[in-house]
C-alpha cells in the first residue's frame, strides 16, 4: 500500500514543480506592471511639479494655481514610492514561494502532514536545505509586512479621490483645486489605466500557473498511459 502512495506523491511534486514555469512567468508580468506603473506615478509628479521662480507680481497672481501642483505633485510622488515598495514586496513574496515550491521535501512535507503521516512529515522537513528554510522565514516575514502595509495604498488613494472632489487639503500639503484640471487629471488617467493592467497581470498569473498544472497534469496522465502499456505488453 506504501508504493501507490509513495507514486501519487511524487506525481504530486511533480505537478507542482512543473507549474513553477508557468507561475514565473506570471510573476514577470505582474513585477513588469507594479515597476511601471510606479513609474508612470513619478513622471506624473515630475510632470506636475511648480518650477521655481522668482518672487514677482505673477509668482503672487499664479499662488493658487501652483499650490495645486504642489499638492498634486506631492501625492503622485508618494503614490509612485507606495506602488513600487508594495510592488516589490509582493514579488519578493512569490519568488520565495517560488523558490519553496521548487523544494520536494517541502512538497512531500506539506502533503504527509495534510495526510496525517507525520512521522513522515517531519522526516522530509529534516531534509530541506537551509536556502529553502530562510526562504520560508522570508516569505512569513513578508507576509506580515503585505498584511501591515496593505491598506497604505487604499488610504492614499482615498486622499487623492477627496483632493480631486472636494480639493481636500490636509497637514502639510496645500489644498489643491477640486475637479478635473492640467493637474489632477493623471490621478484618474493612471488610477483607470492601472485597474485594468492590474486585472490583466493577475488573470495571466492565474492562467499561467493553471496551464502549468494541467501541463503537469498531463505529462503524468501520459506516463501513466505507458506505464499501463508497458504491463500490458509485459
Amino acid at each position: 500500500m506504501d508504493l501507490p502512495m509513495r507514486g501519487q506523491t511524487e506525481k504530486f511534486v511533480k505537478v507542482q514543480q512543473t507549474s513553477m514555469g508557468a507561475m514565473a512567468c506570471g510573476f514577470v508580468f505582474l513585477m513588469a506592471n507594479s515597476i511601471g506603473i510606479g513609474i508612470w506615478w513619478l513622471w506624473a509628479s515630475k510632470e506636475t511639479s511648480p518650477t521655481p521662480a522668482e518672487f514677482n507680481v505673477t509668482t503672487v497672481i499664479n499662488a493658487t494655481v501652483v499650490s495645486g501642483a504642489e499638492a498634486w505633485s506631492q501625492w503622485y510622488h508618494t503614490q509612485g514610492i507606495i506602488v513600487l515598495v508594495v510592488g516589490l514586496l509582493a514579488g519578493l513574496g512569490v519568488l520565495s514561494q517560488m523558490i519553496i515550491n521548487c523544494n520536494p521535501h517541502v512538497q512531500k512535507a506539506t502533503l504527509y502532514q495534510n495526510q496525517g503521516r507525520s512521522s513522515e512529515a517531519a522526516a522530509e522537513a529534516e531534509e530541506i536545505s537551509a536556502i529553502a528554510k530562510m526562504c520560508m522565514c522570508a516569505h512569513s516575514l513578508l507576509s506580515v509586512a503585505q498584511m501591515c502595509l496593505g491598506c497604505i495604498p487604499t488610504i492614499w488613494g482615498c486622499i487623492g479621490l477627496f483632493m480631486f472632489c472636494f480639493g481636500w487639503g490636509f497637514s502639510g500639503f496645500p489644498s489643491p483645486t477640486e475637479g478635473w484640471n492640467d493637474y489632477s487629471k493623471w490621478f484618474i488617467i493612471i488610477s483607470l489605466v492601472a485597474l485594468g493592467t492590474t486585472c490583466c497581470a493577475c488573470c495571466m498569473m492565474v492562467l499561467c500557473t493553471a496551464m502549468g498544472i494541467g501541463a503537469g497534469a498531463a505529462m503524468d496522465g501520459m506516463s501513466e498511459d505507458e506505464e499501463a502499456g508497458d504491463n500490458f505488453l509485459g
